[in-house]
């Protein structure tokens, strides 16, 4: 059991540096063993996806509308429709 006063003590709860990270050396602190490790360990399923959330949210999708439109992509007359999309994802 995860002790909550020590986050550390669970392994599924990133850790996070005392200081931000600063535009130059951001990339840096990416772990490619940390992050196989955990998404092993995570189902391939819309809840495992999602972490445990039923459904994309309404503020999700706006924002990914938005986010979109700034390109000029979406549905609206003068916008670009995309062919095809690569989900990133960020967490």
């Amino acid at each position: 059991m995860a002790d909550i006063d020590n986050p550390a003590s669970n392994p599924s709860t990133p850790s996070f540096p005392s200081s931000p990270p600063t535009l130059t050396n951001v990339d840096s602190r990416i772990n490619k063993e940390d992050g196989l490790k955990y998404w092993q360990g995570i189902d391939a399923t819309v809840d495992g996806m999602l972490g445990g959330l039923p459904h994309v949210t309404r503020v999700d999708l706006r924002g990914s509308r938005n986010f979109l439109a700034k390109l000029g992509i979406g549905s609206k007359e003068g916008q670009r429709v995309a062919a095809m999309a690569l989900e990133g994802g960020a967490g």
